[in-house]
Protein backbone atom coordinates (compact mmCIF):
# COMPACT_ATOMS: atom_id res chain seq x y z
CA UNK A 1 0.00 0.00 0.00
CA UNK A 2 2.79 2.44 0.88
CA UNK A 3 4.66 1.45 -2.25
CA UNK A 4 1.57 2.29 -4.34
CA UNK A 5 1.35 5.72 -2.71
CA UNK A 6 5.04 6.37 -3.33
CA UNK A 7 4.66 5.33 -6.98
CA UNK A 8 1.49 7.42 -7.32
CA UNK A 9 3.12 10.55 -5.82
CA UNK A 10 6.29 9.92 -7.79
CA UNK A 11 4.29 9.68 -11.02
CA UNK A 12 2.39 12.88 -10.16
CA UNK A 13 5.69 14.63 -9.40
CA UNK A 14 7.24 13.41 -12.65
CA UNK A 15 4.20 14.47 -14.66
CA UNK A 16 4.25 17.91 -12.98
CA UNK A 17 7.97 18.27 -13.70
CA UNK A 18 7.42 17.39 -17.37
CA UNK A 19 4.57 19.89 -17.70
CA UNK A 20 6.66 22.57 -15.97
CA UNK A 21 9.65 21.85 -18.24
CA UNK A 22 7.43 21.99 -21.32
CA UNK A 23 5.95 25.31 -20.22
CA UNK A 24 9.38 26.73 -19.41
CA UNK A 25 10.86 25.75 -22.76
CA UNK A 26 7.77 26.99 -24.62
CA UNK A 27 8.10 30.34 -22.90
CA UNK A 28 11.82 30.47 -23.64
CA UNK A 29 11.12 29.70 -27.31
CA UNK A 30 8.52 32.45 -27.52
CA UNK A 31 10.83 34.84 -25.74
CA UNK A 32 13.69 34.01 -28.10
CA UNK A 33 11.41 34.44 -31.10
CA UNK A 34 10.35 37.86 -29.80
CA UNK A 35 13.99 38.79 -29.18
CA UNK A 36 14.90 37.79 -32.74
CA UNK A 37 12.04 39.89 -34.13
CA UNK A 38 13.18 42.90 -32.11
CA UNK A 39 16.70 42.44 -33.50
CA UNK A 40 15.35 42.24 -37.07
CA UNK A 41 13.23 45.35 -36.57
CA UNK A 42 16.22 47.18 -35.12
CA UNK A 43 18.44 46.18 -38.04
CA UNK A 44 15.80 47.36 -40.54
CA UNK A 45 15.54 50.71 -38.77
CA UNK A 46 19.34 50.96 -38.68
CA UNK A 47 19.71 50.31 -42.41
CA UNK A 48 17.02 52.85 -43.32
CA UNK A 49 18.51 55.39 -40.91
CA UNK A 50 22.00 54.97 -42.32
CA UNK A 51 20.78 55.33 -45.90
CA UNK A 52 18.84 58.47 -44.96
CA UNK A 53 21.83 60.00 -43.13
CA UNK A 54 24.08 59.22 -46.09
CA UNK A 55 21.58 60.66 -48.58
CA UNK A 56 20.94 63.83 -46.58
CA UNK A 57 24.59 64.33 -45.65
CA UNK A 58 27.54 65.75 -47.55
CA UNK A 59 28.53 62.58 -49.38
CA UNK A 60 29.43 62.07 -53.00
CA UNK A 61 26.61 60.90 -55.25
CA UNK A 62 28.11 57.44 -55.81
CA UNK A 63 28.12 56.78 -52.06
CA UNK A 64 24.51 57.98 -51.78
CA UNK A 65 23.42 55.69 -54.62
CA UNK A 66 25.25 52.72 -53.11
CA UNK A 67 23.75 53.36 -49.67
CA UNK A 68 20.20 53.74 -51.02
CA UNK A 69 20.53 50.59 -53.15
CA UNK A 70 21.85 48.67 -50.15
CA UNK A 71 18.95 49.74 -47.92
CA UNK A 72 16.39 48.96 -50.64
CA UNK A 73 17.84 45.48 -51.19
CA UNK A 74 17.92 44.87 -47.44
CA UNK A 75 14.26 45.90 -46.99
CA UNK A 76 13.10 43.96 -50.06
CA UNK A 77 14.84 40.83 -48.79
CA UNK A 78 13.32 41.23 -45.33
CA UNK A 79 9.88 41.64 -46.86
CA UNK A 80 10.28 38.54 -49.02
CA UNK A 81 11.50 36.41 -46.13
CA UNK A 82 9.09 37.55 -43.46
CA UNK A 83 6.20 39.54 -44.85
CA UNK A 84 4.07 39.68 -41.73
CA UNK A 85 6.61 40.76 -39.13
CA UNK A 86 9.23 42.70 -41.02
CA UNK A 87 7.14 44.55 -43.54
CA UNK A 88 4.65 46.58 -41.68
CA UNK A 89 3.30 49.81 -43.08
CA UNK A 90 6.32 51.75 -41.82
CA UNK A 91 8.74 49.51 -43.73
CA UNK A 92 6.76 49.96 -46.96
CA UNK A 93 6.71 53.72 -46.37
CA UNK A 94 10.51 53.72 -45.93
CA UNK A 95 10.92 51.59 -49.04
CA UNK A 96 8.80 53.97 -51.14
CA UNK A 97 10.80 56.98 -49.89
CA UNK A 98 14.09 55.20 -50.63
CA UNK A 99 12.96 54.43 -54.18
CA UNK A 100 12.14 58.10 -54.76
CA UNK A 101 15.45 59.26 -53.32
CA UNK A 102 17.32 56.75 -55.49
CA UNK A 103 15.34 57.97 -58.49
CA UNK A 104 16.38 61.53 -57.68
CA UNK A 105 20.03 60.50 -57.57
CA UNK A 106 19.80 58.75 -60.94
CA UNK A 107 17.91 61.73 -62.35
CA UNK A 108 20.71 64.01 -61.16
CA UNK A 109 23.25 61.68 -62.80
CA UNK A 110 21.36 61.93 -66.10
CA UNK A 111 20.11 58.33 -66.03
CA UNK A 112 16.47 59.22 -66.70
CA UNK A 113 15.27 55.69 -67.49
CA UNK A 114 16.59 54.25 -64.22
CA UNK A 115 15.27 57.30 -62.35
CA UNK A 116 11.79 56.81 -63.82
CA UNK A 117 11.84 53.10 -62.92
CA UNK A 118 12.59 53.97 -59.29
CA UNK A 119 9.97 56.73 -59.13
CA UNK A 120 7.41 54.29 -60.53
CA UNK A 121 8.41 51.54 -58.07
CA UNK A 122 7.94 53.94 -55.17
CA UNK A 123 4.59 55.12 -56.50
CA UNK A 124 3.40 51.56 -57.18
CA UNK A 125 4.26 50.63 -53.60
CA UNK A 126 2.29 53.63 -52.31
CA UNK A 127 -0.79 52.46 -54.21
CA UNK A 128 -0.38 48.75 -53.54
CA UNK A 129 0.20 49.11 -49.79
CA UNK A 130 -2.18 52.07 -49.41
CA UNK A 131 0.49 54.09 -47.63
CA UNK A 132 -1.05 57.53 -48.06
CA UNK A 133 -4.76 56.62 -47.92
CA UNK A 134 -5.40 59.19 -45.19
CA UNK A 135 -4.56 61.91 -47.75
CA UNK A 136 -7.21 60.76 -50.27
CA UNK A 137 -9.61 63.51 -51.20
CA UNK A 138 -7.39 66.24 -49.73
CA UNK A 139 -5.19 68.78 -51.46
CA UNK A 140 -2.20 66.68 -50.32
CA UNK A 141 -3.38 63.51 -52.07
CA UNK A 142 -0.60 61.70 -53.90
CA UNK A 143 -1.99 60.87 -57.34
CA UNK A 144 1.17 60.60 -59.45
CA UNK A 145 4.87 59.82 -59.11
CA UNK A 146 5.45 63.58 -59.42
CA UNK A 147 3.27 64.15 -56.33
CA UNK A 148 5.25 61.54 -54.43
CA UNK A 149 8.52 63.13 -55.49
CA UNK A 150 7.28 66.55 -54.31
CA UNK A 151 6.29 65.01 -50.97
CA UNK A 152 9.77 63.49 -50.51
CA UNK A 153 11.46 66.76 -51.57
CA UNK A 154 9.42 68.71 -49.02
CA UNK A 155 10.25 66.30 -46.21
CA UNK A 156 13.92 66.16 -47.14
CA UNK A 157 14.11 69.96 -46.98
CA UNK A 158 12.66 69.81 -43.47
CA UNK A 159 15.19 67.14 -42.47
CA UNK A 160 18.10 69.19 -43.83
CA UNK A 161 17.01 72.37 -42.03
CA UNK A 162 18.69 72.74 -38.64
CA UNK A 163 16.21 73.08 -35.81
Amino acid sequence: MILKKILYYGLAFLLGALVAAFMLFSQMGTSMKNQMQIMKDFSLAYEVGEASRTYLGDNIDGVKIYSLNHAINYLEKACRENKEAACEQAAYYDLAILYVRLGQMYDKAGKKEIATQNFNKGFALVGEKRIFDKRKGTKDEIKTPVDLRAYVDENDKKLRTPH
